[in-house]
């Protein structure tokens, strides 16, 4: 289910404006600019990175492609306005940076952005459609509350590792379940496999 990332109100992915809260997307991209170029993996415009940081962050993303192949993670560092809150930045960027293709829309849509804004040292998660089902908020959130205290401190690599370390047990708890319940088998893939995704 698509939520309203102010109210939580369900929202179709064609919507512009959350009928609970009047949110309008259109609107926040007018206040916001013209969205950012972001690239799949990391994208660090600030450069709050070093090229050691960026080096580990690959090997993350790469981890995550191999053990989770139907699914792409993303990095994202961005500086923006006080006046819009991160949940609202977060789903703007996703919905509107080109991040998935056109046949990965809806419940084909498996990413993961990790969005880091480095002035606030604030973080937000945000999934794909096609996770939401089996994803529940309440456990992004808690993966956020228990990282959070890493990105107040301006630790921000230990703040992602700590975000992507939970994320993984999270994925790989959900998809045991999922296994038990349909009686399918998980396989993982080679790392020269997990490229081709």
């Amino acid at each position: 289910m698509i939520a309203c990332p102010r109210c939580k109100t369900p929202l179709k992915e064609t919507s512009t404006e959350c009928l609970g809260c009047q949110l309008d997307l259109d609107k926040v991209a007018k206040e916001l600019g013209p969205v950012p170029v972001i690239f799949g993996g990391v994208s660090d415009s600030p450069e709050v990175f070093t090229p050691a940081d960026e080096k580990k962050l690959k090997k993350m993303i790469l981890k995550h492609q191999r053990d989770f192949p139907q699914s792409r993670l993303h990095i994202v560092t961005r500086s923006f306005p006080q006046k819009v809150e991160l949940p609202t930045l977060i789903f703007w960027l996703f919905n509107r940076a080109g991040l998935s293709q056109e046949s990965e829309k809806q419940g084909q849509n498996r990413d993961i952005v990790i969005l880091i804004e480095p002035l606030r040292k604030e973080a937000a998660i945000m999934i794909g459609y096609g996770l939401e089902p089996f994803v529940p908020q309440s456990d992004l959130d808690q993966i956020l509350a228990s990282a959070q205290p890493a990105f107040a401190a301006g630790n921000i690599m230990n703040g992602i590792e700590s975000v992507v370390g939970s994320l993984r047990d999270l994925l790989k708890r959900v998809s045991r379940e999922l296994t038990l319940s349909f009686g399918t088998k998980t396989v993982y893939v080679t790392e020269a496999e997990a490229n081709d995704f």
